[in-house]
């Protein structure tokens, strides 16, 4: 499917309250028509402009109804930080092996 703009208010209109009700990517992109990227897109739009959405693998993106809905997400999310800050690691330390550099002229990612 092509890039098709959209807005997120027809994101929202999609979203159901509580994480029982959330739905995948793949369907909210069939719903709104467009990518399963633009909606990832439009949901870090909906969160930047205030927007509680919650997303996670096994429930989908849903609007969430309570605060232990919204630490779950956090919790996992903070997780996936995390493991991701291990991968920058390993990935420069691995760079230093293989190329015989101390990989300490490296600037640091922006976060």
């Amino acid at each position: 499917m092509t890039e098709t703009p959209v807005t997120k208010e027809a994101l929202f209109r999609h979203l159901k309250n509580g994480q029982g009700n959330g739905r995948d990517v793949k369907t909210l992109a069939s719903l709104v028509g467009t990518t399963e990227r633009a909606i990832r897109q439009l949901v870090d739009d909906l969160i930047e402009a205030g927007t509680p959405v919650c997303a996670h693998p096994t429930t989908g993106y849903y609007i969430p109804e309570t605060e232990a809905e919204v630490q779950a997400v956090c919790e996992w999310l903070h997780g996936r930080a995390v493991h991701s800050l291990g991968k920058i690691s390993k990935l420069r330390s691995a760079f230093a092996k293989f190329t015989g550099t101390d990989g300490a002229n490296e600037p640091l990612p922006e976060l």
